[in-house]
């Protein structure tokens, strides 16, 4: 708005050194452009001001965006990480349904006993079973206990089916 308001003194100025009257006082023709190029000068840097609100509106939906697709993206990524491990626990679980597996219970009886809510849970289920393990009820309530306080949905459904 400096620039536009000094452009614009500036041809005032130029227009009344020149005296850009006639004599009669009528506007002479040099004051009459003078006029035209303030008013275009006006409407130039008043569309050069529409175009900065339009960048700055472009750039604020692309900002949203690619926001947007970020956000996607790791909720997606968060998903499939979330698959691999259930992928990954079932798997695990379903090597220690088999008895002879007395490696895979030591492993689970140590995650288990570090707080893992899956291993807990698949530790109540040998328990629980006789699989790799004498069946033991007691032992199958305790881990299902651990695992359900922790939120474990299946832990809470096998607590609820061993009553």
């Amino acid at each position: 708005m400096k620039i536009q308001t000094l452009f614009i003194s500036s041809l005032s100025l130029v227009c009344l050194l020149a005296g850009c009257k006639s004599e009669s006082g009528e506007p002479s023709g040099l004051s009459q452009r003078a006029e035209n190029v303030e008013s275009a000068a006006t409407e130039r840097f008043q569309d050069a001001g529409d175009n900065l609100k339009r960048q700055g509106e472009l750039v604020k939906q692309s900002y949203e965006k690619a926001s947007a697709d970020i956000k996607e993206s790791a909720q997606s990524a968060g998903k499939e990480i979330k698959e691999s491990a259930k992928s990954a626990g079932d798997t695990f679980s379903e090597k220690l349904d088999k008895p002879s597996d007395s490696k895979g219970i030591q492993r689970c009886r140590q995650a288990a006993e570090n707080g893992d809510r899956k291993a807990q849970y698949t530790l109540g289920i040998c328990y629980r079973d006789g699989n790799g393990v004498t069946k033991d009820l007691t032992l199958a309530k305790y881990w299902f206990e651990k695992s359900a306080k922790q939120g474990h949905a299946p832990a809470i459904q096998a607590l609820k089916n061993l009553k």
